[in-house]
């Protein structure tokens, strides 16, 4: 009977030599990267927006009196906090983090559902459904493909010239 050789579990994982099967290629940068980079781009780009709507809420609350104060405030709050997190998402995104795939794909599906309703109803705005549902999509079917979250080979964000 095979016994655990405990030395070798007491060696962090970091410090552990590459332990791929010969017949098995390296990851490519060129194979993980692109997809990458398109990846962070649009996370980066949805963040931003969310600062950029935030920005608005405040300039809106100070130029023009809302009809309810306290609302304003609290989705002020909410798109703040969105903000953040979608924020942390692409700056973790950046660094190949694996826990970045539940919580992007758990944004697009908010944002999904948030471009449903901008198509129905009677203030219904189709551009601005488009506007959300395309990059979801795209986000989606790159969360879900392999080595959209490798960077490449060497484990960092985007590949350097050595």
């Amino acid at each position: 009977m095979d016994q655990i050789n405990s030395f070798v579990w007491d060696i962090p994982v970091s410090e552990q030599p590459d332990r791929r099967p010969d017949h098995e290629p390296p990851v490519s940068g060129a194979r993980g990267s692109g997809r990458h980079r398109l990846l962070v781009a649009i996370l980066a780009a949805e963040a931003a927006l969310l600062w950029v709507a935030f920005a608005w809420q405040v300039y809106q609350l100070v130029t023009s009196s809302p009809a309810s104060v306290p609302s304003a405030l609290a989705l002020m709050v909410i798109n703040a906090l969105v903000a953040v997190w979608v924020s942390v998402i692409a700056v973790h995104a950046a660094k190949g983090r694996s826990w970045v795939r539940g919580a992007a794909l758990s944004w697009q599906l908010v944002q999904i559902a948030i471009s449903i309703g901008a198509f129905q109803g009677a203030y219904a705005r189709p551009d601005v459904g488009w506007a959300l549902l395309i990059p979801s999509v795209v986000v989606i079917v790159l969360l879900l493909t392999p080595g959209a979250l490798r960077p490449d080979e060497r484990g960092r964000a985007y590949p350097t010239s050595e």
